[in-house]
């Protein structure tokens, strides 16, 4: 995930500010955290990505 915060492969979810543009051409200013996902043997399986619009 070379665009998205390598904290989360650390075992740390990262939150940053991010503007996603709706198709209508509205600019959302949002919250992105993102945490890694992973199985029993700590190998990553995943991410859980979660937005929250400030």
């Amino acid at each position: 995930m070379g665009v998205f915060p390598r904290l989360a492969d650390q075992g740390e979810p990262e939150t940053r500010q991010w503007t996603y543009l709706r198709n209508n051409g509205e600019q959302r200013i949002v919250n992105l955290t993102v945490s890694a996902m992973r199985d029993a043997e700590g190998v990553i399986t995943g991410y859980l990505l979660s937005l929250i619009h400030i």
